[in-house]
């Protein structure tokens, strides 16, 4: 298991990402991945979802076909 804590939505952390997977495909993603949060429900919500879309995209191009990912929805704070 390979494990890299940073930014999904840097580019240099996508590279990093591929080059522990040695350019391949990977059978599993698993992202842990979750947004600071700024205390606004609304706006931390829909952090919490673009995030997931980069997540997405990231398994776009290195999750092979038939492949698995587990990520976590979460909702903002309550208030």
């Amino acid at each position: 298991m390979k494990f890299v804590q940073g930014d999904i939505e840097k580019d240099e952390i996508q590279e990093k990402l591929s080059e522990l997977m040695d350019f391949n495909k990977a059978d599993l993603v698993c992202s842990d991945a979750a947004p600071e949060f700024v205390g606004e429900r609304f706006i931390d919500h829909m952090r919490a979802i673009q995030l997931n879309y980069m997540v997405m995209g990231f398994c776009k191009k290195n999750l092979r076909k038939g492949g698995s990912l587990l990520m976590k929805i979460m909702q903002g704070p309550a208030e």
